[in-house]
């Protein structure tokens, strides 16, 4: 079964994972759920606890389209490693894609607390920024755009989202400007 391209992240670079598990993200990220399904299964059984191989089990789950499975395997993972940015980034984007709006914002904002990184801040961003458009809060959703833009200015889906708040709140020439930007790198 082919699905398209995974927009989550990734807790670490895929060389640290292992081969396993390593190939069973490299499964999941291409669409190849049946494979992913079998691998992570097999890493399931022999490590249990293991936080990526919960964490990864749960995005599966999402793909296709076991929610609230996906939700308690990424929830599993966050109790192991609670301060794994992207786990609780994606635990967001899971509650979103169930409709459980209130219950994504804060996963979002635990994901900033413990992202490293400027891209593991300005994803959550990004997120907070399209979670506070979707519940019409544009003053919010622009502040956390900006952010965004701001933790990784070349980020595409930073400047999108800014752009997308900025068309909303009916701010055209922002808007154009932020997209301008957006599309020269700028």
């Amino acid at each position: 079964m082919k699905a398209p391209a995974m927009p989550y992240t990734l807790p670490r670079p895929a060389g640290m994972l292992g081969p396993t598990l390593g190939q069973a993200v490299a499964w999941l990220r291409a669409g190849q759920l049946d494979e992913a399904e079998g691998a992570f299964a097999a890493l399931r059984a022999s490590r249990p606890r293991d936080a990526d191989v919960l964490h990864f089990s749960g995005v599966l789950r999402q793909r296709q389209g076991r929610l609230d499975e996906g939700i308690a395997l990424v929830r599993e993972s966050i109790a192991v490693l609670p301060t794994n940015a992207h786990a609780h980034n994606n635990l967001g984007n899971l509650l979103v894609a169930a409709h459980r709006l209130a219950e994504a914002l804060p996963c979002y904002e635990a994901s900033l607390a413990f992202a490293a990184d400027a891209d593991a801040r300005a994803d959550a961003w990004t997120n907070i920024a399209a979670l506070q458009r979707r519940l019409s809060h544009l003053d919010e959703a622009e502040t956390a755009a900006r952010r965004a833009v701001r933790a990784r200015p070349a980020a595409a889906g930073a400047r999108y989202a800014l752009a997308h708040v900025l068309a909303d709140a009916g701010r055209v020439d922002d808007c154009l400007i932020s997209n301008g930007c957006r599309i020269l790198g700028t």
